[in-house]
């Protein structure tokens, strides 16, 4: 199950049910279901980027999460972090 927040409302889904578009929150050490962008805002939706490269950070499908700023810190800045889903988990199955 995976935490989504859709029309301003958090729920716990199952990865069959998740959509492209829908917002999810991680945790350290989670795995992605599908490819999702690193967002910092879940109502705009805006990418945040890696301070290297300049680039959105984009977690790959079933990746464990490791944030940006605990790689650079040893420390992460929160427990959890949104995502925009930029696929849908359930097209892979079929």
């Amino acid at each position: 199950m995976v935490r989504v927040i859709r029309d301003s409302v958090r729920r716990r889904l199952f990865n069959n049910l998740l959509a492209k578009g829908d917002i999810i929150e991680l945790a350290l050490g989670e795995q992605a279901p599908a490819d999702a962008l690193l967002i910092t805002d879940a109502t705009t939706a805006k990418a945040t980027v890696n301070d290297d490269h300049q680039e959105p950070f984009i977690l790959k499908s079933q990746l464990c999460f490791l944030p940006p700023d605990a790689v650079a810190t040893g420390q992460p800045s929160r427990t959890h972090y949104k995502f925009e889903l930029l696929d849908t988990p359930f097209a892979h199955t079929l």
